[in-house]
C-alpha cells in the first residue's frame, strides 16, 4: 500500500505518449530506485499531466528536472490514493 504499484518507465516522450488516458497516481524518480522519489501526484488523466511536464521541461520546478524515471498506477480513487502514499512516505521519513 505504501509504494506506487507497477514498474519504472524511462522518462521519454515515447513512454509518456503511451501512458493511459486514465485517472491515477504517479511518481517521479531520479533513478530506478524507490529511494530516489522526487514527487508524487494524482490526476484525472495521467498521459495529459505527464505530457504537460514533458512539454515544459518542468520550467516551474527545477527539482523535478532531475526526473529520469516514473511510475504510474491507475485508480479511480486517485485523490485518496495520493494521500495514502504521502502518509506512508512521511511516516518512513520520520523513522530516519
Amino acid at each position: 500500500m505504501g509504494k506506487i504499484d507497477g514498474r519504472f518507465y524511462a522518462w521519454n516522450k515515447f513512454n509518456i505518449k503511451n501512458s493511459p488516458e486514465a485517472s491515477g497516481v504517479y511518481g517521479l524518480f531520479e533513478s530506478k530506485s524507490e529511494d530516489s522519489l522526487i514527487y508524487i501526484g494524482s490526476t484525472s488523466n495521467i498521459r495529459e499531466r505527464l505530457m504537460g511536464y514533458w512539454s515544459t521541461n518542468f520550467s516551474d520546478d527545477p527539482c523535478k528536472r532531475t526526473t529520469k524515471y516514473y511510475k504510474r498506477e491507475i485508480t479511480s480513487d486517485y485523490k485518496n490514493r495520493e494521500k495514502e502514499l504521502a502518509g506512508y512516505i512521511e511516516s518512513n521519513l520520520l523513522k530516519i
